[in-house]
């Protein structure tokens, strides 16, 4: 509900909410001359995430409250603020989702922050792509309308087709990733992937075939702690496989691990015998049209 703030006419009371990203794939193809990686992967959002409100005061500062709240100084949501033509309201951010899970929560909030603030002060849509870019290369995902293949740095973002009825749990332990370590060993080991085939992947996950997926989404940073040994992500996929999930894989460079499936039942089943082991875990739906300001 928008309410409307007497001190500031026109400016509403607004939320929005915030949802994780999962990387369905994603192959690190080889680094460029200017230092970033190219990569190629399937985005997708589901409806675990936190909730944004922007509330109308004439003092501009960042608030955080929820089960895991983070550092306001150094937020993605202030870097959004300082970056767009907007200095009043206080954003509050509900945190729930943990930092440093490589589940883009904190580049969701920035573009949310982004979205809330173009509701007041309208750019136009070329200038918030530059503005998330400019942020981060996640950023610009959240943007869009719905699932999209990455490529580049990850903001060369096309529309993909994703089934409806698909559902998934994601688990997260406590172990921590500096993903520019992660890159840098990818790049001395040399683990770089070759690119996905869209069409392939597209009909597989229309069809229905989740357990045929596994060597068409690889993910390079899987296969290099796979190669490190490391234990942490090993038992994070043990766990989701043994769930019965048909296809399980880390998101992004970890350390969330998520598991897929299309029967919703499934996947509540194996979120109620896994969240009491696990630092963070939740189950949801994948989300085929982005949320909106309310």
């Amino acid at each position: 509900m928008k309410v409307l703030s007497p001190a500031l006419p026109g400016f509403f009371l607004m939320r929005i909410f915030t949802p994780i990203k999962l990387n369905l794939g994603l192959a690190v193809l080889g680094r460029t001359d200017y230092g970033y990686h190219n990569i190629q992967s399937l985005l997708v959002c589901c409806d675990i995430g936190e909730w944004l409100e922007l509330e109308p005061e004439e003092a501009s500062h960042l608030r955080i409250t929820g089960p895991s709240p983070c550092e306001t100084a150094d937020n993605l949501i202030t870097k959004a603020r300082n970056l767009y033509p907007f200095n009043q309201g206080t954003f509050h951010l509900i945190k729930s989702v943990p930092p440093g899970s490589g589940l883009g929560a904190g580049s969701s909030n920035a573009a949310g922050a982004l979205k809330l603030m173009n509701q007041v002060t309208p750019q136009p849509r070329g200038r918030l792509h530059q503005i998330a870019c400019e942020l981060g290369s996640d950023i610009p995902f959240f943007l869009q309308d719905g699932p999209s293949w990455a490529e580049g740095r990850g903001t060369h973002l096309t529309p993909a087709k994703i089934p409806d009825n698909l559902y998934c749990v994601v688990i997260r332990s406590k172990h921590s990733i500096v993903t520019s370590q992660a890159f840098e060993r990818l790049r001395t080991h040399k683990l770089y992937s070759p690119p996905l085939q869209p069409r392939q992947i597209e009909n597989h996950l229309k069809e229905g075939h989740l357990s045929e997926l596994e060597p068409l989404l690889p993910n390079s940073f899987q296969k290099l702690y796979e190669m490190e040994n490391q234990n942490w992500m090993l038992e994070t996929l043990k766990a989701l496989k043994n769930c019965g999930l048909e296809f399980v894989s880390l998101s992004g460079s970890g350390s969330a691990c998520y598991g897929l499936t299309n029967d919703e039942t499934r996947a509540h089943q194996a979120w109620e015998s896994l969240k009491s082991s696990w630092d963070f875990a939740a189950c949801g739906r994948i989300l085929s049209v982005h949320p909106q300001p309310i």
